[in-house]
Parts: C-alpha cells; sequence; structure tokens
C-alpha cells in the first residue's frame, strides 16, 4: 500500500523573508530627500527671480556651499534633535558645541566652512519663518550686509537681520 505523500513546507526563513512587507523609506532618508528637494527649487526660483549681472554679482560656487551647509545643518539636527543656536552659528558643524547637553549626539559634519567666493564667511541665521527653519547667506561682493549684491537661501522680503 502506498501512503501518500505530505508536502514539504517551506523553509522558515524563506517563508518569513516572502512575508514580511516593506515598511518605507526611513525617516532621515525621507528628511534628506526632502532637503534636496527643496534646495533644487529654491535655487531655480531664485536664480528665476535674481539672474547673475554684468559683474558677475552671482558667482559660481557659491549655490554649492550653500547647498553643503545646508545638508550639514540638516544633519546636525538629526543627530542632535536640533539646528544649531544662532550662537553656535555654523562652528556647530566642525566642533561640538560647548553648551551642547553631554547627552546629545554629535558628528563632525564638516573639516571646515567654506567661505563665499569673495573670502567672506557665510552668515547663519535660524528662523523659523525661514524653510527648514534656518538659512544661510553671503555679504556679497562688496562685503557689506543690507546691499543688493548679497546672496541668500530666502526671498528678500521675508529676509530678517542677519547678525553678522
Amino acid at each position: 500500500m502506498d501512503t501518500p505523500q505530505k508536502a514539504i513546507p517551506p523553509c522558515p526563513e524563506t517563508s518569513s523573508l516572502l512575508s514580511k512587507k516593506v515598511r518605507g523609506v526611513p525617516f532621515p532618508v525621507v528628511l534628506l530627500m526632502a532637503a534636496g528637494v527643496f534646495l533644487s527649487c529654491g535655487w531655480l526660483g531664485y536664480r528665476q527671480l535674481y539672474p547673475a549681472d554684468s559683474e558677475g554679482t552671482h558667482a559660481p560656487g557659491y549655490f554649492q556651499d550653500f547647498s553643503s551647509i545646508s545638508v550639514a545643518l540638516v544633519m546636525y539636527q538629526i543627530n542632535t534633535g536640533d539646528l544649531p543656536t544662532q550662537a553656535q552659528g555654523l562652528q556647530a558643524l566642525i566642533e561640538r558645541p560647548i553648551d551642547l547637553p553631554p547627552d546629545k549626539e554629535w558628528t563632525k559634519l564638516m573639516t571646515n566652512i567654506p567661505v563665499d567666493p569673495w573670502g567672506n564667511s557665510y552668515g547663519y541665521v535660524r528662523d523659523d519663518r525661514l524653510l527648514g527653519g534656518f538659512g544661510i547667506c553671503s555679504k556679497g561682493r562688496d562685503g557689506i550686509d543690507g546691499t543688493e549684491d548679497d546672496l541668500a537661501t530666502w526671498l528678500p522680503e521675508k529676509r530678517p537681520h542677519r547678525g553678522f
């Protein structure tokens, strides 16, 4: 008499892998993707509204600096749970702020803070009215704050005092 053979159950490892559903993209990845999209949109809008003048006021290189600093600020926010304070400024990206609580994770995110195409330091503004809660700016070719050649990640009519 032949006995019917029982079906062999699938391997547990395989069945558990196949039955698991992908839950989605991790939040930090979504945050970085969103930051990239917002920076790209801001860049395109800025270039359309404020094209370079004949003297090259919008010198090449500043946008890459704005982008790298902005990404580093978003990473700082992910690591510590908050953006650097106005007093900590961009220096918080290259050395741990002394007033950062010891329980906060901190990582060096840049080896140095770049300078604008004219050799001036970039400014940092922390303001909740700005996209992402912060802005990066340059005093422009003349090195004087508040003049027409200034560059910033926000539109002029929403520009707060930068306090360089």
